[in-house]
C-alpha cells in the first residue's frame, strides 16, 4: 500500500493495530544471520492477528516471512523456479474482521510490486470520502469515465457476502420474534 493509505489507515484505524506498527520502512538494508539473507528497507510487514497466530509469529524474532508469488510469464508452477520468492520482516500485527485476519498483509507498494512483477501497474483503487451520501453518485461518474472494462464497487458491493448474511440474520431474527409473539398470543388467548 502507499504511504498515503497507510497514514489514512493508522488515523481511522488505530485501534487495529494489536502489536507493532504500520510503519514499512527502515533507514538501512539488512543481513538477517539466522537464515543467511538480505531484505531492503521498506519491506516490512503488517500481518492480520489469524495468519500471524498460524505462523507463529513473533515480532522480536529476527525470522523472516517467506513470501513466494507465481511469476506473471510462467504458465506452470511445477518448479520452485516458476515462484518468485521475497522475504519480509514482520513489523506489526492487527485485528478487524476474521475474513481479513486470516488472508491480509499490508506491506509497501514497493514490496508488492516487486513480488507480484508490476513496475508501474495499478491492480486496484480505493476512493475516501467526506461525505460518504455521495458514495453512489460518485460511483455512477467514476463507472462513466473508466468505462465497462473496469469495475466500480462501493463498500457494500466490496463486501456483498458480509452485508447479505447480516440482511438473512435480520430476518431469521424478524421470524423467529414474530413466531415467539404468536406463540405467546395463542397462549394468552388459550387461558
Amino acid at each position: 500500500v502507499e504511504e498515503t493509505y497507510v497514514e489514512h489507515l493508522v488515523e481511522r484505524k488505530k485501534d487495529l493495530l494489536i502489536d507493532g506498527s504500520f510503519d514499512f520502512s527502515a533507514d538501512t538494508t539488512q543481513w538477517s544471520e539466522e537464515q543467511s539473507v538480505l531484505w531492503e528497507s521498506g519491506d516490512y510487514g503488517v500481518m492480520g492477528s489469524r495468519a500471524a497466530g498460524a505462523l507463529r509469529l513473533n515480532l522480536n524474532s529476527p525470522e523472516l516471512i517467506k513470501l513466494y508469488y507465481p511469476q506473471r510469464k510462467h504458465k506452470a508452477l511445477a518448479r520452485e523456479r516458476d515462484l518468485l520468492k521475497r522475504y519480509l520482516v514482520p513489523g506489526g500485527v492487527f485485528e478487524s474482521q476474521t475474513e481479513y485476519d486470516d488472508k491480509f498483509l499490508f506491506c509497501s507498494i514497493d514490496f508488492a510490486r516487486s513480488l507480484m512483477s508490476y513496475d508501474q501497474e495499478v491492480t486496484s483503487v480505493e476512493v475516501f470520502l467526506k461525505d460518504p451520501s455521495q458514495a453512489d453518485q460518485l460511483q455512477k461518474q467514476v463507472q462513466e469515465i473508466v468505462g465497462e472494462k473496469f469495475e466500480v464497487k462501493n463498500r457494500y458491493e466490496q463486501e456483498d457476502l458480509l452485508f447479505k448474511t447480516m440482511k438473512t440474520e435480520k430476518i431469521v431474527l424478524f421470524v423467529i420474534l414474530a413466531f415467539i409473539l404468536l406463540i405467546a398470543i395463542f397462549n394468552i388467548i388459550g387461558t
